[in-house]
């Protein structure tokens, strides 16, 4: 990674999980992610960065890319329960629809009176429901 001016690292989850000491990584990689994550980039960046002083240069974030997860799932299979988890997928999307933005905080001019209500904190709302106040 350091030789090619890299940002990210590709780790094999099948070494990280026959290494001596590591196995309790590669259990918990799959059904948290995001802290595994978390933790594997912030300790891969103490040791670029101590390593090699003047990467910060090349870059100040590293990445950790894991390959080769042994269990994969085919894409019609997917469910809520696989949320938040790391999944191998297979497939092939044939049809795919826009992904609408949520609204989470508003805050409404009224032009009548010129006065600005909000913010207004929006909470799982359906499409079109956001709260509005009366002006």
């Amino acid at each position: 990674m350091c030789e090619e001016n890299k940002t990210s690292i590709e780790m094999c989850y099948h070494q990280l999980a026959t290494a001596t000491g590591e196995q309790i990584l590669a259990f918990f990689l799959p059904e948290a992610p995001f802290k595994m994550l978390e933790i594997l980039e912030e300790s891969f960046r103490s040791l670029v960065f101590s390593m090699l002083k003047h990467y910060r240069r090349v870059s100040q974030d590293i990445h950790v890319r894991i390959i080769n997860l042994p269990l994969t799932e085919h894409i019609r299979s997917l469910r809520q329960l696989n949320l938040n988890q790391m999944v191998r997928v297979t497939g092939v999307i044939t049809s795919s629809t826009g992904v609408l933005p949520q609204l989470a905080i508003a805050m409404y001019d009224c032009v009548p009176s010129g006065t600005v209500f909000g913010p207004f904190v929006q909470t799982n709302l359906g499409r079109g429901n956001e709260a509005k106040p009366l002006c």
